[in-house]
């Protein structure tokens, strides 16, 4: 008997030993959703539906259903939105001091990034790949755009400058720079288009699908004026959220950075129910 149950702790003992690191590591939490979302682990065919307050991990694929819209808080302060109908796997997350990396690849859909900015400091990298386009960002915002058949992308630029190559130039040679309120196009073997300035209008349509409507889970019932001034990001306590941004190159002036004008600080993503009650007097 003793030998059976020595046996049977050997087992568990070696697969806890030999368990994925995303188990014991998540990527991130689902701070809120609109609809449906899924995640599917690496190797495995089922899909486990995604629900506010889970972990995402690294290697998984996540999916929203059609009319949906997920947020993901990623480890690294960095806020991910995903569109209907998309497709998001993450590949890789390093968080440390010096010399994070994130990897992320966009199969599908339309993918919302603020990436704080960690990843302005030497040594550190994130890239959001799709079949066609490869964008790296140094502590900004953008949008991908993947059409359905995967052959061409669309870059939004939404704060700051996203670096934009074609997928199979891994040197860069003909990558462009994205400004705020700008855009790019990559087909399928071939480099990005020279970026165009997006009037107001057209800018707001293009990224409407990875804005999360007030009142979803997880989301504030008062977010302010949606668009481009509601993008997800990190906050510094400057500014208010819901404040309307500033006109995009095509008014004139650069767009609001995320830590001015956001729909969800950091800290209301982190602690949905608000801060903890100061405790009582003695």
């Amino acid at each position: 008997m003793q030998h059976t149950h020595r046996t049977l702790w050997t087992l568990v003992l070696a697969l806890l030993l030999v368990a994925p690191a995303y188990a014991q590591s998540p990527a991130g939490t689902v701070a809120s959703l609109q609809g449906r979302a899924d995640a599917q682990r690496t190797g495995q065919p089922a899909w486990r539906v995604l629900t506010t307050g889970n972990d995402v991990f690294v290697g998984e694929r996540l999916r929203t259903a059609e009319a949906s819209r997920l947020k993901i808080l990623m480890r690294d302060d960095s806020v991910i939105t995903l569109g209907p109908k998309s497709e998001l796997v993450v590949d890789e997350q390093v968080v440390r001091d010096e010399g994070s990396r994130s990897r992320l690849d966009t199969v599908v859909g339309a993918v919302r990034a603020v990436v704080t900015d960690r990843y302005g400091k030497a040594g550190a990298s994130f890239e959001m790949k799709t079949p066609t386009a490869v964008a790296g960002v140094r502590g900004t915002g953008f949008v991908v755009l993947v059409d359905n058949d995967a052959k061409r992308t669309r870059v939004i630029g939404l704060y700051d400058t996203t670096w934009v190559r074609g997928a199979a130039d891994s040197r860069g040679r003909h990558e462009v720079r994205v400004g705020p309120g700008q855009m790019t196009e990559v087909v399928a073997g071939g480099s990005p288009t020279k970026p165009r300035d997006l009037a107001r209008s057209e800018l707001d349509a293009l990224i409407a699908s990875t804005s999360i409507m007030p009142g979803a889970a997880g989301e504030p019932t008062d977010t302010g004026t949606p668009g481009a001034s509601g993008s997800d990001g990190p906050n510094t306590g400057t500014g208010n959220a819901g404040d309307p941004a500033t006109p995009g190159p095509a008014g004139g002036s650069s767009m609001q950075r995320p830590d001015a004008v956001i729909d969800q600080p950091i800290n209301q993503l982190r602690n949905p129910k608000g801060p903890p009650a100061p405790p009582p007097p003695r």
